[in-house]
């Protein structure tokens, strides 16, 4: 009997005189106590409600309309958060722009604003060894319009290492001078 005298100053100061919800520090009809933004009461969608400002909503909306969105898939983020690239992520959508593929140990490469695994960082950039099609890291060699490990940029025939810088080219392929004129007969000086 003593809900019947209670007062729902939210809907007109219709009195109550039925069932009632208590929430937000206000007394409610059942019908009245809704998602402020789909209007859907929460009686029928669940108990289960979000507050933000004072108002509440549905965990759909509230979810939709407050909660982080995932630098991958632009979907709200309700639980494990990964912050990288001055974004949020799930952590299941943070992975290689490239090959999607998850990063091993917690590290990735960033090229204009997107998350690379070493190999496609590398490949974006022009840092992939011609020969080993791996990334380089350290010192390299640039001949012949590409770049080499040190240790990979070697004659075609003798497989002796040109690091001193001179070679032959002949048909895209390095030679050493000895080679060169074995193979071709030309001294071709330059």
């Amino acid at each position: 009997q003593w809900y019947q005298r209670r007062v729902d100053i939210t809907a007109g100061n219709r009195p109550i005189v039925d069932r009632c919800i208590t929430a937000l520090q206000k007394t409610w009809h059942p019908d009245c106590f809704v998602c402020v933004h789909c209007q859907e009461p929460f009686t029928r969608s669940g108990t289960e409600y979000h507050v933000f400002e004072g108002k509440p909503y549905c965990k759909r909306d509230y979810y939709e309309m407050f909660a982080p969105k995932c630098g991958g898939c632009n979907k709200a983020i309700v639980n494990n958060v990964i912050t990288a690239l001055k974004r949020q992520w799930h952590v299941e959508c943070f992975v290689c722009y490239e090959c999607k593929n998850r990063f091993g140990a917690g590290t990735y490469y960033e090229h204009e604003g997107k998350p690379y695994c070493e190999l496609h960082y590398h490949q974006h950039r022009g840092s992939l060894c011609a020969a080993c099609n791996k990334p380089i890291s350290g010192r390299v060699i640039t001949a012949m319009r590409n770049k080499f490990h040190p240790e990979h940029f070697v004659c075609a025939f003798c497989i002796t290492p040109l690091s001193k810088g001179t070679f032959k080219e002949h048909e895209s392929k390095p030679y050493c001078h000895t080679c060169y004129q074995k193979l071709f007969g030309v001294s071709n000086r330059v």
